[in-house]
């Protein structure tokens, strides 16, 4: 992340901030839709991730492999899309939009992500996911 000194900068800084978020999700995207859940795990969540998603209980990153290897035998495509990053402190806080498609549907929506410095990596240490309910 970079650290803005004038506050002209902080357009520039916002744009560089989302596009190496973006990276990570990336590379996130690649890694499920690989079905490598155990590497998304090394790689990209703190060792105290806690995962909340809508309709079930807090859960941690590896409950959330394992439920995902389990459920895991439909094809998946998997879009996101960094909306906004913000640095408190020593932390980062993205907004993100996504869109999962499967043999059996598609879902959207937004997740949160709060990211902590792990071992010289951002990682996300929580993520509360919602969903897009499509309106009548």
């Amino acid at each position: 992340m970079c650290k803005c000194a004038k506050q002209g900068e902080q357009l520039d800084c916002r744009i560089s901030a989302i596009a190496e978020f973006q990276r990570y999700h990336d590379e996130i995207e690649a890694l499920i839709k690989s079905k490598n859940f155990d590497e998304y795990v090394r790689r990209f969540t703190a060792n105290d991730c806690v995962l909340l998603g809508p309709f079930d209980a807090p859960k941690s990153a590896q409950e959330w492999a394992e439920l995902m290897k389990a459920d895991s035998s439909e094809s998946t495509d998997i879009r996101i899309s960094v909306d906004d990053v913000k640095q408190i402190g020593d932390i980062v806080v993205d907004r993100v939009s996504y869109e999962v498609r499967s043999e059996t549907g598609a879902l959207a929506g937004w997740i949160l992500n709060v990211w902590v410095q792990e071992d010289g990596a951002w990682k996300i240490r929580n993520a509360c996911t919602t969903i897009k309910c499509e309106s009548e």
